[in-house]
């Protein structure tokens, strides 16, 4: 700001230096345009008068020819004789002051030709005179010989006139244009001078007057610089210190007279990681350095500053104010931070690779039982069957009723470890992830449904669904567990109404089942996705409360989420999304809207 405000005090300076030598120089271009004009003037008036004396000296050369014709008497001549003399010098003068002039010095040359022929004609009559006497001469100026060349020279002369009269008009206006101009310019650059100067002077006053206040801030913020908490300090680029603040003596323990005139790198033995020839080049280039240093007490303490630099350009000299903040204590907490940081990572991996096995562990063991409760519950299925085929006769109306119950059991059996092998399956298994549209997996599941349930009357609606990267298999199964339980469920309605859709949620598209069913109270929803996890009755509704457990493992599996929303009585909404990971630890990591 300051810079710019000198800068226009000096272009206004030299503008109106530039303004005053210009009214000079126009106003001695004027004068000599005056000057010029004037002798134009003068000239014209002097060809005028010349053109006068030519016509005057032709008029004496007759009216003594007359005389002397009349009389006879010598004396006569005289006039004569001063005419002629005056006529031809007067015709050399106008010839020398037209010489710029072709049209007239044709004019003075048709005009010599003109005058020497009346001349002669006028000599000639004196010669008669002499001669022949006054009756000869008389009959000669009777004659009228003469007079057309004497009508010519009149003619020609006011011709000569009229012109060198419109120049005297032209140069005359011309003169009096010039000098109004003159004046104009000298008035206006007069006044533009004047103008520049007054404001020149009125920038000048309000430099001085800003550059006081200037002065006074400086030293307001010299004060506050002192009472700030944070080390300030000044310095030149390169050069010494040339402002310590009392900050500085409080963090550095060294006085304002021992560090004013140090340079400071060498004062507080600054070491740095980038080194300080990089941040010298990071001032030059961007004005600015944020970073850390690490200086040297009075009392010889190692202390790490949060420090901060600004390279402030200022044509008597770069410096820079740089502010530093103590943060010893804080890189020291955060050193522990990290170290505790570390190892509360280590012991979360490891607790992680303790449950990732424990499930492993836990899903051979669900297969391995799963698997050898089968060949049991053949027997038990078995001989049940072959009680009843070879000893009905013997058994009693109660006791078949047991082995009714044993065999309905064995069959439930049966079905739970098949659900429970399924899941440990999904547990294990790879995704084969593969473009895959969604309508298509719907319509499969939908038309085995149908066929398992002819007689129920059920109004499917189902919307356009996206194409998404998945596992085929695995997302069937998802359509098969929720489009099952949303048959199962709808079995009082009639008719029942399943929609299949999607929308989007928190930012995500998420796939909608959604039926008129039952429903479930809200209160039990942490239920919903637990294994053997029921909120119906047995007898209401079957089922071994394991498909939707295998929905939410196979959505995590994907990278996605699974959740419901329903009212009782009122129907039930399922809806998932799905992600982009096949990572098995994403079943850790995302919620899913209930427990597993």
């Amino acid at each position: 700001m300051i810079w710019a405000q000198q800068k226009t005090i000096v272009v206004g300076f030299v503008v109106a230096v530039s303004l005053l030598v210009g009214v000079g120089v126009i106003s001695y271009r004027n004068t000599a345009q005056f000057i010029a004009a004037s002798q134009s003037v003068t000239h014209t008036r002097q060809i005028l008068l010349e053109l006068e004396r030519t016509l005057a000296g032709i008029t004496d050369a007759e009216t003594g020819q007359r005389g002397y014709l009349v009389t006879g008497v010598e004396t006569y001549l005289e006039p004569y004789h001063r005419g002629v003399t005056d006529t031809f010098q007067a015709m050399q003068r106008v010839r020398e002051l037209t010489a710029g002039n072709p049209l007239q010095q044709k004019r003075v040359a048709a005009f010599d030709l003109l005058a020497r022929k009346r001349l002669a004609i006028l000599d000639e009559g004196l010669q008669l005179r002499r001669e022949k006497g006054f009756e000869v001469a008389r009959q000669l100026v009777l004659s009228g010989q003469g007079k057309a060349e004497m009508d010519a020279i009149r003619a020609l002369i006011a011709e000569m006139t009229a012109e060198e009269t419109r120049l005297l008009e032209e140069r005359s206006r011309n003169l009096r244009a010039g000098t109004r101009t003159a004046i104009g310019l000298f008035v206006v650059g007069t006044v533009l001078a004047v103008g520049v100067l007054s404001f020149v002077f009125f920038l000048l006053s309000r430099e001085i007057t800003e550059h006081r206040r200037a002065e006074a801030a400086l030293r307001r913020q010299a004060s506050l610089f002192d009472q700030t908490y944070d080390a300030i300090l000044i310095w030149g680029l390169p050069g010494p210190i040339s402002f310590w603040n009392r900050g500085a003596e409080r963090l550095y323990g060294i006085p304002r007279e021992e560090a004013v005139g140090r340079v400071p790198r060498e004062l507080l033995q600054t070491t740095t990681r980038d080194g300080m020839e990089t941040i010298l080049q990071d001032l030059e280039r961007d004005g600015k350095w944020e970073g850390e240093l690490e200086h040297s007490t009075r009392d010889g303490r190692r202390i790490i500053v949060d420090s901060r630099m600004v390279l402030v350009r200022d044509p008597q000299g770069n410096h820079v104010l740089e502010a530093n903040r103590d943060i010893t204590d804080r890189k020291r907490a955060d050193e522990e931070i990290r170290e505790l940081n570390a190892n509360l990572e280590r012991r979360v991996a490891q607790r992680t690779t303790e449950l990732e096995a424990a499930n492993k562990e836990l899903e051979a063991f669900t297969y391995s039982v799963s698997h050898d409760l089968r060949a049991p519950l053949r027997h038990v299925d078995g001989f049940s069957k072959l009680l009843v085929e070879k000893q009905q006769a013997e058994l009693s109306p109660e006791a078949q009723e047991y082995v009714a119950t044993i065999r309905e059991s064995v069959l439930q059996m049966g079905t739970l470890i098949d659900d429970l092998l399924h899941l440990a399956r999904v547990g294990r298994k790879q995704l084969d992830v593969q473009a895959t549209g969604l309508n298509s997996l719907v319509e499969e599941v939908m038309a085995d449904l149908k066929r398992a349930n002819p007689d129920r009357l059920i109004e499917w609606k189902v919307e356009t669904l996206p194409f998404v990267e998945c596992d085929h298999a695995l997302m069937k199964q998802v359509f098969v567990n929720l489009l099952s339980n949303a048959v199962k469920f709808t079995r009082p309605r009639n008719p029942a109404i399943i929609e299949v859709g999607a929308t989007d949620q928190d930012g995500a598209r998420a796939v909608l089942v959604r039926d008129n069913g039952v429903g479930f109270s809200m209160r039990y929803v942490n239920k919903l996705f637990g294994v053997f996890q029921r909120l119906h009755r047995t007898e209401d509704f079957e089922g071994t409360g394991v498909g939707l457990a295998t929905v939410q493992r196979i959505i995590h599996k994907h990278g996605g989420r699974v959740w419901a929303e329903a009212e009782l009585d009122m129907g039930a909404t399922f809806y998932f999304t799905l992600g982009s990971s096949d990572d098995p630890a994403t079943e850790k990591r995302t919620g899913s809207g209930g427990n597993t």
